[in-house]
Formats: structure tokens, sequence, C-alpha cells
């Protein structure tokens, strides 16, 4: 038997397979070719009752061959079907139009879940090969499967991945189809296994070779001509001398005969070494700065996060990267804010006192703040270890944060770096103090959205200041009641930061959380100084961008910091019209300082298709990138409009889009059928697990806070991490099958199958585990085992005995715990945050907010999954005949 994850660490680095499986029972896959044209294949019965696709492999799913776009349809309920509540609302989901017998199958009365297709079918341990040439007629693997990328030329999916590989030709063909067109943008991305590493090219002082007249840089898509003296340019078409000392004659096929040594014109991504004499550097290389500015008021005290803040720091200081030349500093502040002097020939560090809040200053030289942590341990061991003591009996309640941050920004303004700061209450005093606006009768009024814009325009400010002095901000939020997230997280959305949010912080409850993602803060592969652009071949433009950055000049990203785990979202318009032969090209350049003090170029190069074919156009679509965009441009929407607004908005995009796909791919289908095409058939509850996440969930249950915090997740969240945030995984661990919950020979744990969102899938004798990537959830049903109970817990009690408030999950020795904490750890390692772990039991008031993750449920005034294919379908209908 395998050893417990919590007594021996794993290497698995497990993430969720989409599911791409044929639909279950009476689902049909309809083939259209490029003509227009659709074909009904028809669905065959099994021994077992079931409808399988006939395949050669004898499968039940095939993927569509080149050519053809493959759609889903699902046979919608007659109206006697749809519940009765819902038929007298108007515009909602009255009767189907048509026969009373439309849609009806033999002996079926109504739609079953069954029938429909959700997220769950597939095997999600299953590790694809995509290569991106070979491959680029083809839609890349699903971002949140198991894949391994060769990069041939086109950059991989995980640094850029579109909502389209097939671009429409024109301008108006894109307004029909209504699929957003748009690039998910992470240039930092974290590899995965077994891939090679970014190539790393130096073309010395000149710099890499670039486009005279759009400044491209040089890739794998440039023409050489004249011999190789010449060179077109993939992005504008404008021909180059190509620079004496890059100069290499061509072979008889056209291409340089030095092409295996350069991995600029082999690869789709490659960092490019630049000088910092350059262009490419304002100012000299400066070392790393990490400040850490800690709130010690009474809350932050009696909640225990001072104390699990300040163990946390000192536990992951020795993680730092480049720990030779790393510098770091620590602030604290409460009613005043107090700058600590480091050295390492002081056997106590010294404090100086900012009283004066209202016009902060640096009492002290930064000099004297910041000191090498390598020559300074024992001083900055010595200084975490006072604090607790020096503030344990605190009675001040007040916080002057904003005058911290200012103070904190001053100290950084010569060299930049990362701010951290840690806070628990609202800014009471001092700059930037804010008032209470968290007013209930707000809530659901077009005055809501006043709510999710900064109250203050001190901070965003203050962030354009913190810009310029190319200093990151990171934020540490641990409130006991409302404390502003939209004003505060104006810090952490300009200057390229990340907001977390710990509400009603137990440190018993989130401590590990907390510990275990500011380690991952300070310890992932992050870049400094950085700017970022966008280029598009001809035919394309930019139009916008969504994430945390600050929008420079000549359309460039300011970011004073970017890690692997951050993302943008590129929009893009037609300039002029492309022909079916055009091939479209995406370049996306970062400039960024390593940790380690080199200046790069990091430049992602991305070829598409074009087509007139409205079919193949959708055969292109990417359903995950297509969610994360309009997840995106909803929390735009949401600081200008009302909440429940932005939710039938995107609604009737979906609508559009599949009422597109029905008109125009399957105009002879049944009208009794809701036709999906295959790269969409998750659309729409993907789209109704948006509208029922909290971020856009209407009505008083969701306080300001939280939505804000959730926008600032969903603005920056990528691709891989956005599918299964807002579609949660579950699955059930009181059956677990034997070969599934240990690691393998390579570290690889194999997860059970997935369990589709619905309380029709519990059983009241079962365990299930659902994880969103930001929390966890064990439910215990009512009629559990005890045996069970014992094995994973470790007591021999019924479900009601247990004391939820007193329940963790151990580390025992025997199968069904072992196989649960591979499981949990192997979920764990596949997210950046830590998910934390919350146990709960059927019938138990703590479950409500597991019961809100089953999106396929209805839930209060929100549609199930069933009504709201029947409501599309409807939707749609009234379309066709109108």
């Amino acid at each position: 038997m395998s050893a417990n994850p919590y007594q021996r660490q794993s290497s698995s680095s497990n993430i969720y397979q989409h599911p791409l499986g044929a639909f279950q029972n009476n689902v049909q896959t309809t083939q259209q070719d490029n003509s227009g044209g659709v074909g009904a294949v028809p669905t065959m019965i099994n021994p077992s009752g079931g409808f399988n696709l006939p395949t050669p492999s004898g499968n039940t799913y095939v993927a569509p061959t080149a050519g053809h776009a493959v759609g889903s349809s699902v046979t919608m309920p007659p109206p006697s079907a749809i519940p009765q509540h819902l038929q007298s609302q108007g515009g909602g989901y009255g009767s189907v139009p048509g026969s009373p017998a439309v849609g009806r199958s033999p002996g079926m009365q109504r739609i079953r879940p069954a029938e429909i297709p959700t997220p769950t079918a597939a095997d999600q341990n299953k590790v694809t090969t995509y290569p991106t040439l070979t491959n680029r007629s083809t839609l890349p693997p699903p971002a949140t499967s198991e894949y391994r990328v060769i990069d041939e030329g086109n950059c991989s999916p995980r640094f850029m991945r579109m909502t389209m590989y097939t671009i429409p030709c024109a301008s108006d063909l894109q307004s029909s189809a209504h699929i957003p067109l748009g690039i998910i943008v992470q240039p930092l991305a974290e590899l995965g296994a077994g891939e090679e590493e970014v190539p790393v090219v130096d073309f010395g002082p000149s710099g890499p070779v670039r486009c005279n007249r759009c400044r491209s840089y040089i890739n794998a898509f440039a023409q050489f001509t004249h011999g190789g003296r010449s060179y077109i340019c993939k992005i504008c078409d404008a021909t180059n001398d190509v620079p004496q000392q890059y100069y290499c004659p061509l072979d008889m096929t056209g291409r340089r005969q030095d092409l295996v040594n350069r991995p600029e014109l082999l690869k789709g991504s490659v960092d490019f070494v630049v000088s910092t004499s350059t262009e490419f550097s304002s100012r000299p290389i400066q070392p790393p700065c990490y400040l850490f500015a800690i709130d010690v008021s009474y809350t932050a005290v009696s909640t225990g996060m001072l104390h699990t803040c300040l163990h946390s720091i000192k536990t992951i200081l020795d993680s730092l990267p480049d720990t030779t030349s790393t510098r770091v500093g620590f602030v604290t502040f409460d009613s005043t804010v107090h700058f600590y002097s480091i050295r390492s020939n002081q056997s106590k560090p010294q404090m100086a006192i900012l009283a004066d809040i209202d016009d902060p200053f640096l009492p002290i030289a930064p000099e004297a703040i910041f000191a090498r942590y390598q020559d300074s341990k024992a001083a900055v061991n010595s200084l975490l270890e006072t604090l607790p003591n020096l503030y344990n009996q605190t009675k001040i309640g007040e916080s002057a944060f904003g005058s911290a941050v200012k103070a904190a920004s001053l100290a950084l303004k010569g060299t930049g770096g990362k701010l951290l700061m840690f806070q628990t209450a609202l800014p009471s005093i001092g700059v930037g103090k804010l008032k209470r606006r968290d007013e209930p009768k707000v809530m659901g009024t077009d005055k809501e959205k006043s709510l999710y814009n900064a109250a203050d325009p001190y901070y965003t400010s203050l962030a354009m200041e913190c810009v310029q002095a190319h200093t990151n901000v990171d934020l540490f939020l641990f409130p006991t009641g409302f404390i502003d997230v939209a004003t505060l997280s104006e810090l952490t959305k300009n200057t390229g930061g990340q907001l977390y949010y710990y509400p009603q912080f137990d440190w018993r409850r989130d401590g590990i959380k907390f510990q275990a993602e500011l380690t991952r803060n300070v310890t992932r592969y992050t870049g400094f100084e950085a700017v970022m652009k966008v280029r598009s071949s001809r035919g394309l433009s930019v139009t916008n961008y969504f994430g945390n950055f600050h929008m420079g000049a000549a359309d460039e990203l300011e970011l004073a910091g970017i890690d692997c785990d951050k993302s943008f979202c590129v929009q893009l318009k037609h300039d002029e019209k492309m022909t079916d032969k055009t091939i479209p090209c995406i370049q996306c350049a970062l400039l960024y300082t390593t940790p380690d003090g080199q200046r790069r170029i990091r430049v992602h190069t991305l070829t598409l298709g074009c087509s007139s074919v409205m079919g193949t156009i959708f055969k292109g679509v990417d359903c995950d990138a297509v969610l994360n965009y309009f997840a995106r441009s909803a929390m735009s929407q949401i600081q200008k409009t009302e909440v429940k607004k932005v939710s039938d908005s995107i609604t009737d995009n979906c609508i559009d889009t599949l009422y597109t796909y029905r008109k125009l791919c399957a105009a002879s289908s049944s009208t009794g059928q809701l036709i999906l095409p295959e790269t969409l058939k998750y659309l729409p509850i993907f789209v109704l697990s948006l509208i029922k996440n909290n971020v856009l969930r209407p009505g008083r249950e969701v306080q300001p806070d939280e939505r804000s915090f959730l926008m600032n997740l969903l603005n920056c969240i990528p691709v891989a991490l956005s599918t299964p945030f807002l579609y949660p995984r579950m699955f059930a661990l009181h059956d677990i099958p034997q070969d599934c919950g240990y690691p393998d020979e390579n570290g690889h744990v194999k997860l059970p199958p997935l369990v589709k969102l619905t309380s029709e899938s519990l059983n009241q004798q079962g365990a299930y585990l659902l994880e969103n990537g930001q929390r966890m959830f064990l439910w215990l049903g009512s009629q559990l085992h005890p045996q069970w109970i014992e094995q994973a817990f470790g007591y021999a009690v019924p479900v009601d005995q247990l004391n939820l408030a007193e329940l963790e999950l151990p580390s025992l020795e025997n199968e069904v715990n072992v196989k649960i904490c591979w499981i949990i750890d192997a979920l764990r390692k596949a997210r950046p945050g830590y998910p934390s772990l919350t146990i709960t039991k059927q019938g138990d008031r703590s479950e409500v907010i597991f019961r809100s993750l089953l999106v396929e449920d209805k839930a209060s005034d929100l549609m199930s999954y069933v009504d709201y294919l029947c409501h599309i379908h409807k939707q749609i209908q009234i379309k066709l005949m109108g």
C-alpha cells in the first residue's frame, strides 16, 4: 500500500481532463459538410439499452474529420413535460411551439438529465500529445485536460489560447456567429510535464531581429527571399533587409542552411536576451526587493492573523528566488506606521515611527529599510520573533492602511519590487481612510454598481505611482466585516498584483491555506518591470484588453510585475476582409526582468485558419476560452450596469450563437431538437454555471466584498482554472475504483470518474468530494456506513453523531483514508492556490454552500440545467419563426 501523501510528498501534477465523450441515451450527432448540408448519423441501441454512435473503432465517440463540423442534438420535452409553474411565465419557459408530440420519443414523457451533455464523460486521466503545427487545422486539447505540447512553430495553447481557431473572413460573418474573437494570453505560463523549456536566444548588443515597419519579432513564419538577404514579415507583409550578422544563404528548398541552429525560426515561443543599455531598459537592473507591510492593530492580533502571518513569512524567506542578492524589508502599521532598520551587524532591529499619517514620508533612508537577506538572517529572524510580543497586548483598533501603502511605495521608489500588504480592517485613519458603504437597500438596484467601483480615487492614483516606480502590490485581506475590496483592489489591478481574501479569518481553519498561498506568491516564476504588446497580421487589430495592468502608450500593457499564474484577455476585431487562404498571425511580446536580473523579451507567435463557411468556423471554436472571455467581459460590465442585466446579456449571447448554428448549419433538423455544435455542446451549462456563480448571482445573498473579490479573481484567471472554478468537479469517494487513488511510477494519481453536479447524483449512503480550485467540500450522506466513517476519520459512529466543528481528515494507514488523502493532495498540486477542505453532512446548515455549487440544480429563482436548455430552445424557436 502506498504511503499517505501527508507523510510523504508526491511529485504528481494532475489536471482536470475536459471530456470529449459521446452523449448518452437519446442524443444525436449530426455531421455538416462545407456546403452547409447536414446529415444525421443514426444512433444505435446497444444491448444495455443506451445509445452509441457507430464508429469505426467501436467507441462511443469519433472526432470530426477534416472538412466536417460535428454537432449534437438533444430531443426536447413536449409542453406537457415542462414544469407547470414555468409554463405560465411570460417570456420564460412556456410550451414549445409546434405539435404536442414534438420531441417525444417512445416511452419518454420528459427530458432526463442523462440525455444532456455535461463535462463529466471522458477519461480525465488521459494524456494527449499536441504537435502545434501538425494539428494546426484542429483545436488544441481542452485547457482543463492533461496534455503535452510539442512546439513546432506555433506557440503552445498554454501561452495563447484563441476563442476561435478559424477566423471568419469578414466582420459581418463574425457578427453573425455571435462568438467573441479574442485571445487568452498567459505569457509566463508553467510548462506541462515532459515539455521542452522555452529556448533562450541571445543576439548580443544588437538585440533580436525586428520588422522595420510593425516592429514585430523574427519568428518561424518569416519568409526569407533574395538568397536569404531579405525576409517578409508575417505580421505586416513588409520586406526587410536581413542584418549582416544574421545573414545565412538558403538551401535548395528556400530554407536557411542554419535553420536547425535557430530556435527563433523553429519554435513558437522564444526568450530573447536584450542588453540593459538598449531601448529595452530605462535604468540599471535592480535586485529583487520584497517589502512586507503588516497590520498590527487589535483585529490583526485577536484573529490570529499577526502570529500566522509572521510565522508564515519566517517559513518562506529561505524560498525567495536568488537569495544572494534578494533584499527584504518590514513595515507594520496601526494608527501609525513603523519602519524597521535591519543591518547584519545589529543584534536587534531599530524602529522608526511615522506619526504624520496625513502626509506620509520616509522616516529613515531606504537603504536602512532593506537588507540582503543572505547577510541578515539573524536580524530578520529576531525581528519576526519580537513583533508578536511587541503588539500582543495592543488595544489600538485604527488602521492607517492608506498611509502605510504610501510610505511603503516611497521606500521602493528607487528600486521597485514587490509590496505585500496584510490588512484586517477598513482603513479608518490617515490618507485613504474609507467609510462603510455596503448598504443592503442598494443591493439589487441601479446604484449597486457603484459598490464595485473605487469609492476614493486615492488608491487609483497611488497605484499609478507604484506602476511608475515598478512596484508590484499584492493584497492579503483578512476582514471581519466590510473592508471595501473594490477600492483597495485598485492597487493590485493596476500594478499586475494579486488579491487574496480570507473573510472571517480563523488561523485554525485558514492558516494552512494562507501559508501555502503566500509561499506560492513569493516562489513562483515572476518577472519585474514588464511591458506587453500584442500584434496581429493584416485584417485584424487589437481593440481591448481585460486583466490586471496599466494601459500605457502605444497600446502597451505596463506591468510592475507579472508571474506565471497571470493571464490577460485580448479582444480582436476585423480591419479588412480576408480570404479562405489567409493565414492570420498573432504575436505577443513581453519585455521583463527575470528574478536573477536578466532583461528578456518572451515572444509567442501563433498562426490560425480563415474561412467564409460558418460550419468550419464553428468547428474551430474553443469553448473553454469562450467561457473565460464571457467571464472577463462580464466583470467589466458589472461596474457599469445591474448584475441581473449582465447575466441576461450573457444568456442572450448564448442563444444568439446557438441560433446562428441552428439556422445556418442545421436548417434541415427537426424543430423539436436543440442543436448544439460539437465544439460548443457545453456552452449552455458553462454559461448557466457563470450566471449562478456568486460573482453574478443577483440579490442580497452575495456581499459586495465577496463579489468584488470574485471579479478580481476572474479578471486574471487562466483558462485552465476558469472552467473548473465555474463548473466544479465532483468525485464519489465511497466507491473509488481499485485502480484510482494511488500514484503510479511517475507520481501521477489517477482520479475517480467525475460525477454530475446535481443533487440526483448524491447517494445518501455515499461520500462526495467537490472542488473548484478555491475550495473543497467533503459531503457525507445521512446513511453513510459507520465503517467507512471509521476508515476515513477514525470514528466508528453514525453521520448524525459527527461533530463537524471538530472533525478533521487525519492521516491513517488504511486503504480508504490513504486514497482520499492522495486524491486531495493531487487536486491541490494541480492548482496554484490551496483549496481549503470543508467537511459537511446531509441536512446540516453547513451544506448550503456545497449545494449552491451543484449548478445543474434549480436554486431559488435560478433555473436548473434542464429548464435552462428548455428556455434556450424556446428562444431559438421564436427566432426561427420570426
